[in-house]
């Protein structure tokens, strides 16, 4: 005999408010565990890198070259994206009929962290255009930041090596001239010294690579000489022990330009340089055109004098 629905069902009206209250705490464990793990957050300018499995095959263009990713999950996952983490990796066997190719976007794609998952690709695909790698040598070029302290300079700069093998597609490797290195400071320099840095790729995204990835600059840095002039100063005359004391000098006063570092012209009294003629050895009654010498410190020496002689008399 058939049970009457009343009775099959009867159940379902016992404990009403036990249920009603179940029903209640399990929509909200749902809703705390959707808001849990509901969580969105766009990273922009995410990073293409393409890899072409064909050896002498590499990217000449991809456009765009970065996209914005969408992630889901928990929330303290989402706070924790690292956009330094993040980047799209692409595979591609190598040039199809076209050297031009459109690649689609996936989930797969995305290098992340774990505990979130991907969303949206905005775009969702990628256009690239392959070319094929060719190789050329082309010198290295230092760059330099900063400044020396005044009074040096750079003598001059070595590379070793002086040049490198510069790989990547035919058209773009054809039109690079020289490969640089990362900036070299030069502040507060006043000592000769060399730096092993990288060097930097002429361009990013089309597959470029250099051998080797480094070089060493040897810089040689000197003191530049600094002049200064002092004017009108006073020639006298040096006598030997057995000449006569009466010297003629014409004309009697000369300018004297001076050369040394910065500091040690700064630091000269110019009121203590002496200017002279040597006498010794000379006759009596003759006239003669002596060089105009100075006794100068240690670190300072004479460029030029005006005039560079003078005549000189002994009587």
């Amino acid at each position: 005999m058939a049970t009457k629905p009343s009775t099959r069902f009867s159940f379902l009206w016992q404990n009403k408010g036990w249920k009603l209250l179940a029903l209640v705490l399990g929509w909200g464990v749902w809703a705390f565990i959707h808001d849990m793990i509901s969580h969105e957050a766009k990273i922009p300018v995410v990073p293409i890198e393409v890899s072409v499995q064909q050896a002498d095959w590499a990217v000449l263009d991809m456009v765009p070259a970065s996209v914005t990713v969408t992630f889901r999950g928990p929330q303290e996952a989402i706070w924790d994206l690292d956009r330094n983490r993040i980047g799209v990796d692409l595979e591609i066997d190598g040039p199809s009929a076209q050297d031009t190719t459109q690649v689609a976007l996936l989930p797969q794609h995305v290098r992340a962290p774990r505990g979130v998952r991907v969303v949206a690709i905005d775009p969702p695909a990628v256009e690239l255009t392959l070319g094929r790698i060719a190789q050329t040598n082309v010198p290295v070029k230092a760059t330099t930041t900063g400044e020396l302290p005044p009074g040096f300079e750079i003598e001059s700069m070595v590379h070793r090596p002086a040049s490198v093998m510069l790989y990547g597609p035919e058209p773009r490797i054809a039109a690079v001239q020289s490969v640089r290195t990362v900036p070299i400071d030069l502040g507060g320099r006043v000592r000769s010294f060399e730096r092993r840095v990288p060097l930097v790729l002429p361009a990013e995204g089309w597959g470029a690579r250099v051998e080797p990835t480094e070089v060493v600059v040897q810089f040689t840095v000197v003191e530049r000489a600094a002049t200064r002039e002092v004017e009108n100063v006073a020639i006298r005359a040096m006598l030997g022990t057995a000449l006569p004391s009466l010297v003629t000098i014409s004309p009697q006063r000369a300018n004297v330009f001076l050369e040394g570092s910065h500091e040690a012209l700064e630091a000269f009294d110019a009121s203590g340089l002496v200017l002279f003629v040597n006498c010794d050895g000379l006759s009596v009654g003759a006239k003669y055109q002596l060089p105009v010498q100075a006794v100068l410190p240690s670190g300072i020496r004479i460029q030029r004098t005006e005039p560079s002689s003078v005549e000189v008399i002994l009587e």
